[in-house]
């Protein structure tokens, strides 16, 4: 029983390091230097700033969305403000889904800690052939790592397409 309570723990501890909350602020419009429309966004993960490689505008990291006349053409300004938003929320959930890549990746890393020093030995592989050409595999050679085969019948479970 203590042992189903810890592994309940981890998995909800797990589970709720994994669901992160990203909120976006949009802190600027401007032009770029060839006249592009640039919405800079600020995101935040469970209230922390992501980072970016601009520099902090007002002492706040962005991120952000370019777009050019023909981005909008034949929208309304409500159209073109709903596109804008959906453009953020997808970048908001690609943040929400790299945040969860990250902490999971992290488990594998440690539990691949374990692999570390193992080794394995692979002496032979097994290749399937149609020695008659009728596109049936009909032969398997069993092939060493010394350069040898060994021929067998064999019987497909399926034929080629």
């Amino acid at each position: 029983m203590k042992k189903l309570l810890v592994v309940l723990f981890l998995v909800l501890g797990l589970a709720r390091l994994c669901f992160a909350d990203v909120t976006a602020e949009i802190i600027a419009v401007d032009k770029d230097n060839n006249g592009n429309i640039q919405i800079k966004t600020q995101y935040k993960i469970d209230g922390v700033e992501v980072q970016s490689n601009y520099p902090p505008l007002n002492g706040k990291y962005y991120w952000i969305n370019r777009y050019d006349i023909k981005s909008f053409a034949g929208m309304t300004k409500a159209q073109i403000l709903l596109r804008i938003k959906k453009d953020i929320i997808s970048f908001e959930k690609n943040l929400i889904q790299k945040k969860y890549m990250e902490i999971n990746n992290d488990i594998f890393v440690t539990a691949g800690q374990n692999l570390v020093g193992a080794t394995n030995t692979q002496t032979t592989t097994s290749v399937y052939v149609d020695t008659n050409s009728d596109g049936i595999l009909d032969t398997e050679w069993v092939l060493k790592s010394d350069s040898t085969r060994t021929e067998l019948p064999y019987t497909p479970t399926e034929e080629l397409p």
